[in-house]
């Protein structure tokens, strides 16, 4: 995501593994955001997960000379816009959840591309969400490192 808009939902299929994460930000999130950004460096936010520090993903990341990682905190979701993207999809999926309720992972996630179009389509949604940082970031220090509002 960024403050232009959500970018594409990518399928994964079992356990999400360092060369599947790869592909996904080579083929997916950078052609996302070069075709919002040709000419910038871009920076990327993620957490420390596992998946995020594997030593192909950390070769990879230093690799791409236009990618700029944030140093970020291990568990910071107050301040991972992203966190509230999947808040607000989850918020649209339980308002359409159907009845009888779903009985294949296709039917789910079709359920689940249509919530995420949902959100993406609301003007100014994403932009809201990254222009809020410097809030954010105020009220994580205020509250030293510990849970804010957010």
């Amino acid at each position: 995501m960024s403050a232009q808009g959500l970018g594409f939902l990518h399928r994964i299929e079992g356990h999400l593994k360092g060369e599947q994460y790869i592909h996904i930000l080579d083929n997916v999130m950078l052609s996302f955001v070069r075709d919002l950004q040709p000419c910038e460096v871009i920076t990327m936010q993620h957490d420390r997960a596992s998946i995020h520090t594997s030593k192909p993903v950390l070769r990879w990341l230093r690799e791409q000379h236009d990618v700029h990682v944030l140093d970020w905190p291990a568990h910071a979701a107050d301040l991972n816009a992203i966190e509230h993207v999947w808040s607000e999809v989850k918020r649209v999926l339980r308002q359409n959840w159907p009845h009888p309720p779903l009985t294949t992972q296709n039917a789910l996630w079709d359920l689940v591309l249509e919530a995420w179009e949902e959100v993406a389509e609301r003007e100014g949604f994403c932009e809201d969400l990254v222009n809020s940082m410097e809030q954010r970031l105020r009220a994580v220090i205020e509250a030293r490192g510990n849970w804010s509002r957010y």
